[in-house]
Parts: structure tokens; C-alpha cells; sequence
């Protein structure tokens, strides 16, 4: 088969992949709502109005990869929007694949290499997770996935020439762009590819000169923060990650634990790199007593080894940040095409030994029997999984299909947030958010997000960020101090009372707010129900065209809030008096 054909062969299978994930997930909007952040920040810049999440409200980094927040910026810049992002997420995961097949094909023979290139190809359709989280989310995950297995490549084949150094360092002045945790994995790479060369005797230097790219283009990315932001780290760092290294590793093991047994497959490859990670770190044990190199080693196994020191610690790394709060694994997912291809290496030595020792069977009749027997396994393991799979996908829906419907809502919210009070008002006011994605693409007033991802303020506030997952940055004196004229809340939503720490039922919040529909008098239609501040209702001149009416009123009694009827025609005078609790 021509290296053309194979290309086109990997392009529709990425093609055919991608659009069997979106209709297993119900055929979503593009992006899930934390990629409706990424993309504000995208269409801010790219319209001249700078880093910002919202007008009036201070810059804070609320992106965690600066290179896919450039790269939808691009998008943005030339009109592609989404579907542009969508098309970069497709190009990755191509080019991810071709880097893993041409591993394959350094590695193993020409009829090994066949059977490796399926069972691989198998075992990654084989994981809904992986192909939704690098692909229709529209997320980061896919352009960190491209990057790890890009400095992978150069692990297991150190170029030969000047030309070829200077390309293999590429993926590492990126990585420190793309994602936080590159601070770790890049260097550990290198650390690899450092004792590799020592043991085949050829100059290092390339490595250090690496090392030095990385180190820049991380110092550059820290001062730019530093200048920008203010500080040295993404602001979703200090708003997700604990201060209690206890408590991030007993979330981060129990997140880790999802994953291995989430997929059978995933427990399966994880076993398989503890043989190889054993064997590699003993031989750079032998290797400290003062002796200049590794032992040397086969090459396929020295690839499997290295291989496998990777996937583990891409397997450990989540366990330090306890892990996030997303469904599917998203921290484990771009290491998947890493964990294949050490499987198919795997199986496809294990088969070729096996064949080996049956020289005297005809080859006609086993050649294909053995790997087949190995793909056919693998998928029927990947659909028995309870979790994470194809199975599971088809009986119960994608656990991440309410991502994407949150970001769709929020969209929607705000385009009616901002018809009710951008042309109805000079001052837009100040909207209280929980989920901060989607309504920041439609709403051109000022938000807040009170789960600090993209507010500093919140964000830098003292506190242990125990309790709900990557949502327990919320503090109430930081609400009472912030002007805050809407919002987006419920009482009826045990999700919000528990972000929120059930600030609904304090006293100082039921004198301040009320809960009920803000809708144009001329168009009764446009109307939406959430918190507003008596402040602001009182605000709602009789001669304007905004009126009010309470739905729910808090009973001291009960201590709940309580639903109410009103008559639109009567809330005028509620909303001229301010009363109504």
C-alpha cells in the first residue's frame, strides 16, 4: 500500500470515527461549554478587544491552554469560528495517527507491522472517551494529545541531522503552550531521550538545546502572564486545584480508579506497562553505579519500555490535582493513542514469537488468525465495559451529552439577557454566573463567575477549594463584596445550592434579593426567571419598558422559598415598590 493511500485510508477513518461519536452523542452544538470559554476569549481577541472574558471585569487567564486559545483566535480572526476549530480538531487527530503508524512501521516488519496497524486502529475506535474529548468537544485535549505523541516520536526515533533536531524541537517549545502539566511530561521526555543517546553513543547536545527551547518558551509564557494577568499560573489553577495535598491525592486516586476500571481495555493497557516501566527503571538503576549508559536493549522492547514510563506517568500526574470533574476522563484521554500503540506492539511481538515456534503450520491458514482473534477480543471487551464504551454510549447516551447542552442554554441565556437589558438599559447590569461558558458568547454586559475560573478576585481568595470538584473557589463574603445585579440561579437546583453553599438562605442575601421574571412590557414573551436585586428592581422605572414579577418568595417560617402567583398586569406595582417577600 502507497503512503498516499494510507494517509487517505487514516483520513476516513478519522472522518467516520468522529461523526459516529457526534451521532452517539446525540448530535450536539459544536463545543461543550468550557470550550464556550476558550471560544469568548477567541472572539474577543480576535475582534481587538484583547484577552477578556467579559467588559468591565478584570483579565484573568480563564483558558488553560494558550496555544488552542491562539489557535480558535485564528479561527475566529478569519471567520471560521467553530466549525474552523472543529476542522483543527480533525487535522490533530489525523496527524496523531499517522505518527503512530509510522512508529509502527520503524519498529516491525513489513507483515507485523499490518496486524499492529489494526489492532492499534482497533483500540483506539475502540474508546468513545478518547475520540470525544479530542474531537467534538472542541477542547484542548486533542492538540495535547498531537504534542505528547509528537515528543514520543522523537523519543523513539532521534533524528540523525541538524535539519531533523530542529523539527523534533517543535513539540516541545509548544508543549508548555498547550498545557500546565508540560512543565512535567516534556522534561521527562527528555530525561529519556538523554539516557537513550548516551546508550547508543551519539552526541546529546540536541538535548540540552531542547531542554533550553522549553525552558524559554515556558520563562516567555510566565512573563507574559505575569504582565497581562498578574500572575504565574492559569487562573483556573488557583480556582480548581486544592491546597491540601491529602485531599488532591485521595480525589486524584479515586479519579484514577475510574479510569483503569471505567474501560476493560484501559485496565488491561495499564497492566501492560508495569513489565516494561520495571524493566527500564532497572536498567537505570544498573546504570547509576557510575557506568556512563543504559544496557543496552532490543529496540522494540526499549520502545515498549519507553513507552510504557510515559503512560505511567500520564497516568500519575492527575492523581497530584485530583484529577477534574468532567465525565469520560478527560486528564487520561490524550495519552490513549500512547497506550494503543504499546498494546499493539505488544501483542503483534507476542504473535510474531508464537509464529516463530509453528514454523512448520501453514502460514495460509494462521497468519491472520492470531491478530484477529486479539481485535475481535478487544472490541468485545470495549462494549461489556459498564462505562466507557461504545455499549454503554448506545444504551444510556454520552455522559458528556449535558456538557454540550449546557453550552447551548447558555448561549441561548444570553442572547435573551442581553435582549431584555442592552437596549433597555444605558448600564448593562452585572450577571452572577455558574456555568460561565455559553452565556459569554451572547451577553455583552459584564459577568461574573462566581466559581472563579474567570475571575481573579474569586479565584485568589483564601480557601481550601474542598467539596465540589473544580467548583469550590466560591465564597459568600466575595459575592456580598462584588456588585452584582443578577443571578443565574435557583433554588430548586441542589447542583447550584451546593456550588453556591446555600447562600439563598441567608439572611443577608433574602433582604437583598428576590426571585422572579424580569420581561419588555411591549413584548411579554421576552421575559426570564432568576435572583435580582432589589436595587435593580427598584431600578425599573414605570415609563420603561422592564417589568417585574416575584415567582417565588422566601417564608421565614419554612425557611425555603416558595412559589407565588402574580399577574403580569399586577407586577408593575411590585416592581415600582420594590416589595413582594
Amino acid at each position: 500500500m502507497s503512503k498516499r493511500t494510507e494517509w487517505l485510508l487514516i483520513a476516513l477513518w478519522v472522518l467516520a470515527v468522529t461523526l459516529l461519536v457526534y451521532l452517539a452523542t446525540g448530535k450536539p452544538g459544536l463545543g461543550i461549554d468550557d470550550a464556550q470559554i476558550f471560544f469568548t476569549y477567541a472572539q474577543n481577541l480576535a475582534h481587538g478587544e484583547g484577552l477578556i472574558y467579559s467588559p468591565g471585569i478584570p483579565p484573568a487567564e480563564g483558558y488553560t491552554s494558550s496555544l488552542w486559545m491562539a489557535i480558535c483566535s485564528l479561527m475566529f480572526w478569519v471567520h471560521a469560528n467553530e466549525a474552523g476549530v472543529l476542522a483543527v480538531s480533525l487535522l490533530l487527530l489525523f496527524v496523531t495517527q499517522v505518527l503512530a503508524f509510522s512508529a509502527i512501521e520503524k519498529l516491525l516488519p513489513e507483515g507485523p507491522a499490518r496486524k499492529a496497524k489494526l489492532i492499534y486502529a482497533v483500540l483506539v475506535t475502540a474508546s468513545p472517551a478518547y475520540l470525544s474529548w479530542t474531537t467534538i468537544t472542541l477542547m484542548d485535549t486533542g492538540v495535547w494529545s498531537t504534542l505528547i505523541v509528537a515528543m514520543v516520536f522523537v523519543l523513539l526515533f532521534p533524528p540523525a541531522t541538524v535539519s531533523g533536531w530542529l523539527v523534533a524541537g517543535v513539540p516541545f517549545a509548544l508543549a508548555p503552550l498547550a498545557r500546565p502539566e508540560a512543565m512535567v511530561v516534556a522534561p521527562a521526555i527528555l530525561v529519556l531521550l538523554w539516557l537513550k543517546l548516551r546508550m547508543q553513543g551519539r552526541r546529546t547536545a540536541p538535548v540540552w538545546y531542547i531542554l533550553a527551547s522549553l525552558c524559554a518558551a515556558t520563562l516567555a509564557l510566565t512573563l507574559f502572564r505575569l504582565a497581562y494577568f498578574g500572575y504565574p499560573l492559569p487562573n483556573t489553577y488557583y480556582a480548581k486545584v486544592s491546597s491540601s495535598t491529602w485531599y488532591n491525592l485521595k480525589i486524584g486516586t479515586t479519579y484514577l480508579g475510574k479510569y483503569l476500571f471505567g474501560g476493560n481495555i484501559v485496565l488491561i493497557a495499564a497492566i501492560t506497562c508495569v513489565p516494561f516501566g520495571w524493566r527500564l527503571l532497572v536498567r537505570v538503576v544498573r546504570a547509576l553505579p557510575g557506568r556512563s549508559q543504559l544496557a543496552p536493549a532490543d529496540p522494540l522492547d526499549d520502545a515498549c519500555q519507553a513507552l510504557a514510563a510515559v503512560c505511567l506517568l500520564m497516568l500519575a500526574l492527575p492523581v497530584t490535582v485530583g484529577g477534574d470533574h468532567f465525565s469520560l476522563s478527560r486528564f487520561y484521554q490524550p495519552a490513549w493513542p500512547l497506550f494503543s500503540l504499546l498494546l499493539a506492539l505488544s501483542v503483534t511481538r507476542l504473535l510474531s514469537a508464537r509464529q516463530q515456534r509453528r514454523q512448520n503450520t501453514r502460514r495460509s491458514s494462521s497468519t491472520w488468525l492470531a491478530p484477529a482473534t486479539v481485535v475481535g477480543l478487544a472490541a468485545l471487551l470495549s462494549l461489556s465495559s459498564y462505562r466507557d464504551s461504545w455499549l454503554a454510549f448506545a444504551r444510556y447516551g454520552s455522559p458528556i451529552k449535558r456538557e454540550f447542552t449546557i453550552g447551548s442554554e447558555g448561549k441561548q441565556t444570553g442572547a435573551t439577557l442581553d435582549t431584555l437589558f442592552t437596549a433597555n438599559r444605558s448600564t448593562p447590569p452585572v450577571i452572577g454566573v455558574v456555568a460561565a461558558g455559553g452565556i459569554a458568547r451572547t451577553y455583552r454586559g459584564p459577568i461574573v463567575d462566581l466559581m472563579g475560573l474567570n475571575n481573579a478576585y474569586i479565584a485568589h481568595l483564601p480557601g481550601t477549594r474542598i467539596g465540589v470538584k473544580d467548583h469550590a473557589a466560591f465564597q459568600k463574603a466575595a459575592f456580598y463584596a462584588l456588585p452584582i445585579d443578577v443571578l443565574l440561579s435557583s433554588p430548586n437546583s441542589e447542583w447550584n445550592e451546593a456550588v453556591l453553599k446555600r447562600i439563598f438562605y441567608d439572611p443577608q442575601f433574602v433582604e437583598a434579593w428576590r426571585y422572579g421574571v424580569v420581561y419588555l412590557k411591549d413584548r411579554p414573551s421576552q421575559r426570564f426567571e432568576g435572583f435580582y436585586s432589589r436595587k435593580l428592581v427598584a431600578s425599573f422605572d414605570t415609563a420603561g419598558n422592564l417589568g417585574f414579577y416575584d415567582t417565588l418568595v422566601f417564608s421565614k417560617a419554612d425557611d425555603r422559598w416558595e412559589k407565588t402567583q402574580i399577574e403580569i398586569g399586577k407586577s408593575e406595582s411590585n416592581a415600582e415598590t420594590g416589595s413582594g417577600t
